[in-house]
C-alpha cells in the first residue's frame, strides 16, 4: 500500500473513503506518478489502495470535473492527457487571469503585500538554476521558491474567483512541466543551445527582478508588459520540449 494512504489512514479515519481516494489519486495525478492519458481501472486502484471500487469511482467523477481526469464509453477512465494545443491554451488563460489579478494587486496591495514581494524575491535569488544542477531537491525547491514569487504578485488582489481559477491553472501547469521535464531533458538541452538558452532565458533573476520593481513601482503597464513576456518565454520552452519528447 501507498505510503501515504497509511499515514492518511493513521490520521484520518473518520473521513470518508472517497474523500481519501480522491486525495490520494488527485496527488498522484499531479505530481506525475500517474503520467498522462493513462489508464484508470476502477476495481485495480480500489485494491492497490484499499478504498474499495465505489470510493474510487467517486473519486474519479470529482476528478474529471477538475479536467484532471477523462472518460469515454467502452474505454472508461483515464488521466487527463496533454497537447501542445492544451498547454497554449492554459498558458493564455493563465495570462489572461494572473495578469488581471496583478493589475488588482497593484491598485490594492498595501506594506504587507510589498513586503511579500521582497521576500520571496529574496529567497529565489539565494538559489542557483535548476538548469545549472543535476540534484533533483535542488532543482524542486528552485520550482517552489519560483512558485511562491508568483504567488506573492498577486496576493494583493481580493477576487475569490479569479484567484481560485489560478490556482487550478497553476496546478495544471505542474503537472505538465513534471511530464515534461522528466527523463531525458539533461541530453534534449545539451543537443538543443537554442532550447537551453531559452529556458535560460525564462528562468534568469533579472526578469524577476525586473517584474518585482516594476510591480513596487505600481507601474502597472511595465509590470503586466513583463509578466507577458515572462509567460511567453515559458510556453515556446514548454512547446518546442513537448515536441521534442
Amino acid at each position: 500500500m501507498d505510503l501515504y494512504v497509511i499515514s492518511k489512514l493513521g490520521r484520518s479515519r473518520m473521513t470518508p473513503k472517497s474523500d481519501q481516494a480522491y486525495e490520494y489519486l488527485r496527488r498522484r495525478i499531479l505530481d506525475g506518478s500517474i503520467p498522462p492519458d493513462a489508464p484508470l481501472r476502477i476495481q485495480t486502484l480500489g485494491q492497490e489502495s484499499s478504498f474499495g471500487s465505489t470510493p474510487v469511482r467517486e473519486a474519479l467523477r470529482r476528478l474529471e470535473a477538475e479536467s484532471l481526469v477523462v472518460s469515454a464509453i467502452n474505454r472508461g477512465f483515464r488521466s487527463a492527457p496533454i497537447s501542445i494545443e492544451e498547454i497554449r491554451d492554459l498558458e493564455n488563460a493563465r495570462l489572461v487571469i494572473e495578469t488581471a489579478l496583478l493589475r488588482e494587486s497593484i491598485q490594492q496591495g498595501g506594506d504587507q503585500w510589498e513586503s511579500g514581494i521582497v521576500a520571496s524575491h529574496y529567497q529565489l535569488s539565494k538559489l542557483d538554476l535548476p538548469i545549472d544542477t543535476q540534484q533533483l531537491a535542488l532543482q524542486d525547491k528552485w520550482a517552489e521558491k519560483h512558485q511562491c514569487f508568483h504567488e506573492a504578485l498577486i496576493t494583493g488582489a481580493n477576487s475569490k474567483w479569479l484567484s481560485a481559477f489560478q490556482r487550478q491553472i497553476t496546478e495544471q501547469l505542474d503537472r505538465i512541466l513534471r511530464f515534461t521535464l522528466g527523463d531525458g531533458l539533461v541530453a534534449l538541452l545539451e543537443e538543443n543551445q537554442d532550447l537551453k538558452d531559452l529556458l535560460r532565458q525564462s528562468l534568469r533573476l533579472e526578469h524577476h527582478t525586473f517584474l518585482m520593481q516594476a510591480t513596487l513601482d505600481r507601474d502597472e503597464k511595465s509590470a503586466t508588459a513583463l509578466l507577458e513576456e515572462h509567460f511567453q518565454f515559458a510556453s515556446r520552452f514548454f512547446s518546442e520540449v513537448f515536441s521534442a519528447k
